[in-house]
């Protein structure tokens, strides 16, 4: 008889409210970095649920809301914002533990194989790395990973590279 009782309340209760989506939201960028390697000039990375929806598009969907970043890249792929990818002996500097002159572009080879395993893996942009061997390593360069037949593209300087790991306050390094 409870069974009953229960399955006809819920027989008869009210429908629950229509939930309504949210809007799209349409981030407008001057380069979007595709995840596949490629660069497209311009254009909208779209979101909707909470998922990416559309990556590159010309145009925003009707009634989203529309947020624009001058100068700004967007990605909808994976970021390594701390690697050696493609060049790791070039960014050690075992004899000084300060080296804030150190520029990680300079030991980009934006042709290196490793960076096309990267794009094909999903991983859009990194963050090419002096070591943390250094108390001050050097600054870090924002490169763009590419697909098939093309290079990776150096897009910007990042941050400087400083480190508090033990290593970098040997006092056993010449000099120091």
């Amino acid at each position: 008889m409870l069974a009953l009782l229960v399955t006809t309340h819920l027989a008869v209760a009210p429908a629950a409210p229509a939930v309504e989506d949210p809007p799209a939201i349409a981030l407008e960028v001057d380069q979007v970095l595709t995840g596949t390697g490629e660069s497209i000039r311009g254009g909208f990375l779209v979101m909707r649920g909470g998922k990416v929806a559309a990556v590159g598009a010309a145009q925003a969907p009707e009634g989203a809301w529309v947020l624009r970043f001058e100068g700004a890249t967007a990605s909808p792929a994976l970021i390594d914002p701390v690697t050696g990818l493609g060049s790791p002996q070039d960014l050690f500097e075992t004899a000084r533990a300060f080296t804030p002159e150190a520029d990680a572009a300079e030991a980009l080879n934006p042709g290196h194989s490793q960076f096309q395993t990267a794009a094909e893996a999903g991983l859009g942009l990194v963050g090419l790395s002096p070591t943390s061997n250094n108390i001050v390593g050097g600054r870090i360069a924002a490169v763009a990973t590419r697909g098939a037949g093309e290079q990776a593209e150096l897009v910007g300087a990042g941050p400087m590279r400083l480190s508090l790991i033990a290593l970098a306050f040997e006092d056993t390094r010449k000099p120091t």
